[in-house]
């Protein structure tokens, strides 16, 4: 039996897919820019109602084109508890990374961070997820005032819908990843969003190298294209994508019920339009923190996830960290302390609820 998962971990359908890479075979062709990849360009850049979108090989890769393409050599503010992928890709592409404590109950810088930095900015990374789909408009404002670049990791709301628009449909570029436990699997890989051909063009530079290209605008270049196998597992997932949204609402439907006569636990978003693609619950006050529960509940085979580590962030960036940046990070902390993400996808069943919440029920009433 496969241990249980956090992540969404769609299952595909053995036809479609043996019919989606046939092709591929019978064409021989697999990378560089082949038909399913220039296919998935314009059809999710059509999806978010975007000028364009480039499929890169993976979500690191996507955003390091991106901070070339938008020229992000100098210092980019970012949450500290964003997805390690993000933070990577914009150190890889040049930029020096300023890690600052996140909103008290959001997942993205306190603006009153961002408003009192001494310093140039050159950008602003965000965060939008299916708990946090909406951009903040304080955010975007304080960026624009600054001259700063917004560059938007969206991973985890594709399928979310803000006021009717899809995520991505705005100004900023969105970059979207496709692990195999997100809505949308492929192994690997990541597209870039955006509004402005120019971008657009820089973006397809960055991401092609080949010996015989002489000029170019974006140095250094790198090889960061999708293959077609890749690409193929993503146009599946998204022909399938709004089926998969409505099963995770009822899903997420049934969390809530289930969990709701444990005292003080409450649920992370439900907002309208979002994709309902993750279970995150916040822990009570006066109780154990997560890491007890999630240690708890991993001694009897159930996975959940947390907050990422603030001081391992900063670690894992390195030198490419900007020594600027506060060291303090309250609200990460303490979501840290706070939340914990409860496995949520098509391997969750009323049994596999029923098991967390039978522990997570003891331990919150002081059982244990």
């Amino acid at each position: 039996m496969n241990p249980l998962r956090v992540g969404q971990h769609w299952p595909v359908d053995p036809v479609e897919l043996r019919d989606a890479l046939g092709g591929i075979v019978q064409r021989g062709f697999y990378a560089n820019n082949g038909p399913l990849v220039r296919g998935l360009d314009g059809e999710f850049g059509g999806r978010h109602g975007a000028a364009g979108a480039v499929a890169f090989g993976s979500a690191a890769l996507a955003t390091m084109c991106a901070a070339r393409a938008l020229s992000l050599d100098g210092v980019v503010l970012a949450p500290i508890t964003a997805p390690l992928a993000l933070l990577q890709g914009l150190a890889w592409g040049g930029a020096s990374v300023a890690l600052l404590d996140v909103a008290p109950e959001g997942e993205n810088i306190d603006p009153a961070l961002l408003e009192s930095w001494d310093g140039p900015v050159a950008g602003v990374a965000v965060t939008r997820s299916s708990t946090e789909p909406e951009l903040s408009p304080a955010l975007l404002a304080l960026a624009t005032a600054r001259g700063a670049s917004v560059l938007v990791d969206a991973t985890h709301a594709l399928g979310c819908r803000v006021r009717g628009d899809a995520v991505g449909s705005e100004g900023p570029v969105h970059i979207f990843g496709f692990s195999d436990s997100e809505i949308v699997g492929a192994g690997e890989g990541g597209i870039v969003v955006a509004q402005s051909p120019v971008i657009l063009d820089r973006l397809r530079d960055a991401r092609s190298f080949h010996a015989s290209y002489a000029e170019t605008p974006v140095r250094p270049r790198i090889n960061g294209k999708m293959g077609e196998g890749a690409a193929a597992l993503i146009r599946l997932g998204l022909r399938h994508l709004e089926a998969r949204i409505e099963a995770n609402r009822a899903g997420l439907a049934a969390w809530e019920a289930r969990l709701a006569g444990i005292p003080g636990l409450r649920l992370r978003g439900g907002q309208p339009g979002s994709s309902a693609a993750a279970c995150w619950v916040v822990l009570p006050e006066h109780g154990p923190e997560s890491g007890e529960v999630a240690a708890t509940l991993a001694a009897e085979g159930l996975a959940t996830g947390r907050v990422p580590d603030a001081q391992q962030q900063r670690l894992r960036l390195g030198r490419a960290a900007e020594a600027g940046a506060s060291l303090s990070s309250p609200h990460a902390d303490r979501q840290r302390m706070r939340w914990l993400r409860l496995p949520h996808g098509p391997h969750v069943d009323a049994a596999v609820r029923d098991r967390y919440a039978d522990t997570l029920g003891i331990m919150l009433r002081g059982g244990r």
